[in-house]
């Protein structure tokens, strides 16, 4: 009996010791992306979870408490939680690769934690001055969590857009712990050719992107599943691209609508003005001659007066005759 207990409490030991999720997500810059927080058997209690973060295993950061964003973070403005505890990070950088890890309160059992891994492909800033049919050197790198783990040998490779590997001018070295591969090709005049660059881990593609980068894919957007193949060609940043034209769009029309209105306003400002100012205005007969006459004005007392002097003279003229 104290056998069957003590290998009972051998494989609950084991159960809990085992019941950690590692998950590796792999992202191109710029994406939105969302780290998940699904606690096996657990309802979301996003007031008892927090968000842990980690560049290399020196340091390690709280980006998220109680359910809350920390306010002292470098990346609060781009940090937010979902309904159901996942990190959302807007429009990722290299400054947010690296570990992550959702806790319930102080239960490291049910940990979650998630490699966040970034994919960029690039030409190098030396070969931006081109000259016809020089060779440019077109650089891939994976940047991961700086743990000390190496990278494998085949970890990147290159395709043509034939979906051929090239091996020929390809150079693979590591950067820290962070994977990089240099292709160098020729620089001619109206080449159309565009390379790949995959990141291979035990025989899968977990991500790849183009150079230069494909604007004219139908289904641009992230990687929901960083452990299925993505689509040849795709470019996941097409998708904030668009967001970005409506956006535009959106405000060019507001404010030529704003112009139109403030356009009548103005018109019928003016009109209602120049109503107001012919009512006000006396009318006039432009050419209308001066008058040259001069009115007298004649009283008929000063007439009375004048016809009594002169009978009162002709009186006295009788009487000294």
């Amino acid at each position: 009996m104290a056998r069957l207990e003590l290998i009972i409490v051998f494989a609950l030991l084991f159960e809990v010791g085992n019941s950690q999720e590692v998950l590796y997500r792999f992202y191109h810059p710029d994406q939105d992306v969302t780290l998940p927080c699904g606690i096996q058997n657990q309802p979301p209690q996003c007031s008892r979870m927090s968000w842990l973060y980690s560049r290399d295993p020196s340091q390690t950061l709280t980006e998220a408490s109680r359910g809350k964003i920390k306010e002292k973070s470098l990346r609060a403005d781009r940090l937010s939680l979902d309904s159901d505890c996942s990190l959302v990070i807007k429009h990722i950088t290299a400054e947010d690769v690296g570990f992550y890890t959702c806790r319930l309160e102080q239960q490291l059992e049910f940990d979650v934690n998630v490699y966040l891994s970034l994919l960029t492909v690039s030409q190098l800033p030396a070969d931006s001055d081109q000259t016809r049919n020089s060779e440019v050197t077109l650089e891939c790198s994976l940047l991961r969590y700086n743990d000390g783990r190496l990278c494998q040998p085949n970890g990147l490779r290159w395709l043509d857009e034939t979906g051929t590997e090239v091996t020929e001018g390809v150079q693979k070295f590591s950067r820290g712990t962070d994977c990089v591969s240099h292709l160098k090709v020729k620089n001619q005049s109206g080449d159309n050719r565009k390379f790949t660059c995959q990141f291979v881990q035990m025989n899968k593609v977990e991500i790849q992107a183009d150079y230069p980068p494909d604007l004219t894919d139908p289904d641009p957007g992230s990687n929901p599943d960083p452990g299925s193949n993505p689509d040849p060609g795709s470019n996941p940043g097409l998708d904030f691209d668009a967001k970005q034209t409506f956006i535009i769009v959106g405000v060019l029309v507001g404010v030529m609508f704003l112009l139109v209105v403030m356009a009548a306003v103005l018109i019928k400002y003016k009109k209602r003005a120049k109503v107001t100012e012919d009512v006000q205005t006396p009318s006039q007969q432009p050419n209308e001659p001066e008058s040259d006459l001069t009115y007298v004005t004649l009283s008929h007392s000063e007439q009375q007066k004048s016809f009594r002097k002169k009978v009162r003279d002709l009186k006295c003229f009788k009487s000294q005759i």
